[in-house]
């Protein structure tokens, strides 16, 4: 199944018995009220769905209905109103060209990025700015207990996380036998987390929070990382990017601004200070000329 954040069709797509009082031909057709969105649309690899049983037409250029397996479906009905809505029709091919303008429109802008980097606005303040995230940032933002407190700025504030719990107790208990087998291993990870939880950079979660399903719950896989070059000294890494039923958390939440400049920008910049000094050097050597 594909999902899109929209739907390219709305629920006065939907036909009512107003649309079909006209025709005469329609009047055994029943029309349920539906007061709801649409939220599936069924494509044509399911296609008993679309199977007609029974087809009732009438005058050239009516709407028809066709009975299948889903109930009544009436097709062809334009409202005569100002909107000219067509229900049960999606202009799908008017969709698609927009979406391939606007993959163009992104495309241009990419290559335009990449052959002139040192000219965009962002590579000259050397970051760029995400808005929408230093505004929940900003607002969210508060200083507690000696630490400072945000809130996870979410792309979408309502989104609702799949239960991953089997996910985490899967991962902890590969940890826990890892742990088992290496002694030092054991010592220095208990160390870490016992050191983490002491300054306050997390807490423990109370026991009455242990079997919450309401969608805002997700549990954050974590391993061991040593450094080459410091040797003994363990790191524990938080994996919010560990994927559960194709969502992560760190899809779901908003990106911070980027403060490194690009390696074109660069070398493009090293460059042009390369040749610049080359200038200088190659007229520092030519002789002073006196003129008379």
């Amino acid at each position: 199944m594909y999902s899109k954040n929209k739907m390219p069709v709305s629920s006065k797509h939907i036909p009512t018995d107003d649309d079909i009082v006209q025709w005469k031909h329609l009047g055994v057709v029943p029309i349920p009220r539906i007061d709801s969105n649409v939220g599936l649309l069924i494509g044509n690899n399911v296609p008993d769905a679309f199977t007609p049983l029974e087809i009732i037409t009438g005058p050239h250029g009516s709407p028809h209905a066709v009975h299948s397996l889903l109930g009544w479906i009436i097709w062809n009905v334009v409202r005569t109103n100002a909107d000219n809505v067509s229900v049960n029709k999606v202009e799908i091919m008017a969709l698609q060209e927009l979406e391939e303008l606007h993959q163009l429109s992104q495309f241009y802008q990419r290559s335009v990025n990449l052959d002139f980097p040192g000219w965009l606005p962002q590579e000259r303040i050397e970051h760029s700015i995400d808005k929408c995230f230093l505004e929940k940032v900003t607002s969210s933002l508060e200083f507690v207990d000696g630490h400072y407190r945000m809130v996870s700025p979410f792309r979408n504030e309502t989104v609702l996380l799949p239960n991953n719990a089997m996910q985490a107790v899967r991962w902890l208990s590969s940890l826990q036998h890892r742990l088992q087998k290496d002694s030092e291993l054991l010592e220095d990870y208990t160390a870490f987390m016992d050191n983490i939880i002491a300054k306050g950079f997390v807490e423990l979660v109370p026991k009455s929070e242990f079997h919450r399903d309401d969608g805002r719950v997700w549990f954050i896989p974590h391993y061991r990382v040593y450094h080459p070059q410091k040797p003994g000294k363990i790191c524990v890494v938080f994996d919010c990017a560990a994927s559960y039923q194709g969502v992560s958390l760190n899809n779901l939440l908003l990106h911070g601004p980027d403060l490194t400049t690009s390696l074109a920008t660069v070398l493009m910049k090293f460059c042009m200070v390369s040749n610049v000094a080359l200038y200088l050097e190659s007229v520092s050597k030519i002789p002073n000329l006196c003129c008379k």
